[in-house]
Order: structure tokens, then C-alpha cells, then sequence
């Protein structure tokens, strides 16, 4: 192994560890394993990613909201406003991959 490629994985593992160290990865972390923990928390998020794809593909073919719809999505509102956990897990979720992709974005933009 040459020297630079022995240079590149070593700051790669240096950029590893500081992802796993920043708070953000934490928050994170810490969220996932809350919503291992909690069945009644996975439930409500499987259910908000399942209306999420169902929004989208009623904005992609361009059909209107059943009253059937509007009465899930209200009870799932009023749920999440229940569920710490998931609130909390969406949140740092978001940060988290937010900060990911301004990683690989300043990878992208240095080759």
C-alpha cells in the first residue's frame, strides 16, 4: 500500500470518528434506540411513511383526498403530537442526514 492511499484511509477513519463523535450522530443514535424500545412508536412512524407514499402518489397522479385520507392523516397529527419518541427520532433524523449529505456534498465538489 502506498503512502497516499495509506494517508487517504487514515483521514477517512479520522472523518469517521468525528461523525460519530458530533452531537447530531448522538441525537441520533440515541432516538433509533428509543424507537427500538417502543412497538407503539415504530407503529406510528411505519404508518406516517406509509401516508407519505400514499401523498405522493396521489400528487403524482393528481386525484383528490378521500375523506377516508384526511381522517387517517388527522388521527396520525394528533398521535406524533403524542409520541415524543417519534417526534424526536424524525427530528434527528433529519439533522443527521442533513449533515451527511453536506459531508458527501464537500466530497463531491473536492474530486
Amino acid at each position: 500500500m502506498d503512502n497516499s492511499f495509506a494517508d487517504i484511509t487514515s483521514q477517512a477513519d479520522e472523518l469517521g470518528k468525528l461523525i460519530a463523535a458530533h452531537p447530531r450522530t448522538k441525537r441520533y443514535a440515541s432516538a433509533l434506540e428509543k424507537m427500538k424500545a417502543d412497538p407503539k412508536a415504530q407503529e406510528i412512524y411505519a404508518r406516517l411513511v406509509k401516508l407519505g407514499k400514499e401523498i405522493a402518489d396521489i400528487k403524482e397522479e393528481t386525484k383528490e383526498l378521500s375523506e377516508e385520507f384526511i381522517a387517517e392523516n388527522d388521527r396520525l397529527r394528533l398521535e406524533l403530537t403524542e409520541s415524543p419518541i417519534v417526534t424526536e427520532f424524525i427530528e434527528s433524523q433529519k439533522e443527521y442526514f442533513e449533515m451527511m449529505k453536506d459531508v458527501q456534498e464537500k466530497l463531491r465538489l473536492l474530486s
